[in-house]
């Protein structure tokens, strides 16, 4: 009875682990948390949208991937969505300068004087003496039509 015990002893611990290593093997979701995609480290200056959209969801905080995403939405004249990004990053980070300044610059395509005019000001009180920014509001002032010189 003593063998039997001290096999029990051991064997029992072993049982245990083993079913844990299976029910570990047979849920990873669960078992560890999903690793973002690698191709978001480094994510800025790409203009590949389902990889940026990606990599805003795995970094949904992440301003420099928002306006990387704009941009690209901008050049394809997604107006809409780029603008909302644009907006986006401005709720995240209201002091950005360059995101201000590309907004204003988008409402200005648009037409929005007043608005391109507001967000062009908003740059310029971040990035004093800034000239793209500088243009930017004496490009709203004289686009009478909001169409950009």
């Amino acid at each position: 009875m003593s063998e039997r015990g001290a096999w029990l002893r051991v064997a029992r611990p072993l049982g245990l682990l083993a079913l844990f290593v299976l029910v570990i093997r047979g849920m990873p979701e669960r078992a560890r948390p999903a690793t973002p995609p690698e191709d978001c480290e480094f994510p800025t200056e790409s203009t590949d949208v389902p990889r940026l959209e990606r990599c805003l969801a795995v970094h949904p905080d992440d301003v420099e991937i928002m306006l990387d995403l704009a941009k690209t939405h901008e050049t394809a004249q997604r107006w809409d969505r780029a603008e909302a990004l644009y907006r986006r990053a401005l709720e995240t980070d209201p002091d950005d300068g360059d995101a201000h300044a590309r907004l204003g610059a988008l409402l200005l395509r648009r037409g929005d004087l007043d608005g391109a005019a507001r967000e062009a000001a908003a740059a310029l009180a971040l990035q004093p003496g800034n000239p793209s920014v500088q243009a930017l509001i004496d490009r709203a002032r004289r686009a009478p039509d909001g169409s950009a010189p």
